[in-house]
């Protein structure tokens, strides 16, 4: 049986994998804050929380830094480490790999 906490945990690298997904269709491009918590339906905080995270791992990058701190005016674009790890050419254990 499966408990609570892995369930969650379950969610949480669904989603994080979703967003290197949408950022991937779109590359080399990028996308908005605001953007992409329209495109996947998340709350905002849920959506800085995993962002985050994917930014600390190296997954995604954050682009055009000018733009000021506002989190609906900051733009993200997924990396090359990123890219692989869509492509299952690396594994990422925080991603379910």
């Amino acid at each position: 049986m499966v408990s609570e906490r892995e369930i969650k945990a379950m969610q949480i690298r669904r989603a994080r994998r979703d967003i290197l997904e949408v950022l991937k269709m779109v590359a080399p491009g990028h996308f908005a804050f605001r953007d992409l918590m329209l495109t996947l339906g998340v709350e905002r905080q849920l959506l800085q929380r995993d962002l985050s995270y994917l930014i600390d791992r190296g997954l995604v990058k954050r682009v055009h830094t000018d733009l000021g701190q506002d989190w609906d005016e900051r733009r993200f674009c997924i990396t090359s480490r990123g890219d692989d790890v869509i492509n299952a050419l690396v594994k990422d254990e925080a991603l379910g790999d």
